[in-house]
């Protein structure tokens, strides 16, 4: 995967990127968008980084990283199964 560098937050259609103040965040899936593969990665949200702004998010595919939401484009994952990507 390559992620490009951190662009403004996006804005979101309808029904996409609530805040996490509006989800029950922990445990939730989520999909973030990786611009330069073009696509979604599904994950799961499994708590926020010791800077307290950045989540930390546990991908379907194995890898891991912190993220500030704000960031990025992200939905929270209408399957709630585990899914390796969705495009």
């Amino acid at each position: 995967r390559q992620r490009a560098a951190p662009s403004p937050p996006a804005q979101a259609s309808a029904g996409e990127a609530p805040s996490l103040a509006a989800v029950d965040w922990q445990g939730e899936r989520i999909e973030v968008w990786w611009p330069l593969d073009k696509t979604w990665f599904a994950g799961r949200l499994s708590g926020v980084a010791s800077d307290g702004v950045r989540v930390h998010i546990k991908y379907d595919d194995g890898d891991e990283e912190d993220l500030d939401l704000a960031n990025e484009k992200w939905r929270v994952c209408k399957d709630k199964r585990a899914a390796s990507r969705t495009g």
